[in-house]
């Protein structure tokens, strides 16, 4: 079976088929060290997934090193993308975030790219460092990192991070109680959302909507979206 076969398998939730696919790719050393690569490294994705972060983590690790040493790029972006976001749930957060960091400052260029997978990678580590820094209560940090995430998205006419991103950045500023930039960026997302019949996720849109209104004071109108995330989450959640 090829690379392409194996992963369609487990895009289709043949997870336990995909992985012995994925191994013997890996073990062929007929294969070309790319493919190996990506074999292995989507396996590192199947063992997080189902929580098993020592195997993934040692997969991943492994792939990072030999992806660095060849300079296969699209397979290092793979890899950092699973290991930072692994790290950073755990006791190596400084390590996770060291790796955004240097991975990030390498591929800048990628903003200028147009290929839409080398942009959507940069994206993705740019709005996960956007994430880290929201964590920490560095708002202006993380809306600039958010913002250059969804403008890298937009370009790489990526809807699904592109509303996520609106959504993030909803968030943050009602957090800072920033309220008309709040809305104006969750109005957005529930618009994409609507578009792509999202339902759960017009709820949770709602709900957050409501609660920026509830702020602001204006709770006949917090209460109306309040209202129609209950009658979602009723008859879908």
């Amino acid at each position: 079976m090829t690379l392409q076969g194996a992963i369609k398998l487990y895009q289709e939730g043949k997870q336990d088929k995909a992985m012995e696919e994925l191994s013997k790719i890996w073990n062929d050393p007929n294969a070309d060290l790319r493919t190996r690569l990506k074999s292995k490294i989507t396996l590192a994705e199947i063992y997080t997934s189902r929580g098993d972060m020592e195997s993934g983590v040692s997969y991943a690790e492994e792939v990072y090193h030999k992806s660095v040493e060849h300079s296969i790029a699209d397979v290092e972006l793979h890899a950092v993308a699973i290991l930072s976001n692994t790290y950073l749930r755990s006791e190596r957060k400084k390590e996770g975030l060291s790796l955004l960091e240097k991975t990030i400052t390498k591929y800048q260029h990628y903003k200028y790219s147009e290929d839409k997978e080398e942009i959507i990678s940069l994206a993705n580590l740019l709005g996960t460092k956007g994430a880290v820094e929201s964590q920490a209560g560095n708002y202006d940090e993380a809306t600039e990192l958010i913002s250059q995430s969804l403008e890298l998205h937009i370009k790489a006419e990526n809807t699904n991070r592109i509303s996520a991103s609106h959504y993030n950045l909803g968030t943050i500023y009602s957090l800072i109680k920033k309220f008309d930039l709040s809305l104006q960026h969750l109005q957005e997302t529930l618009k994409i959302q609507k578009q792509t019949n999202d339902v759960l996720g017009t709820g949770y849109t709602y709900m957050e909507m409501g609660g920026v209104y509830q702020k602001m004071g204006n709770l006949a109108k917090a209460e109306e979206l309040y209202v129609l995330e209950h009658d979602i989450f009723v008859k879908h959640g």
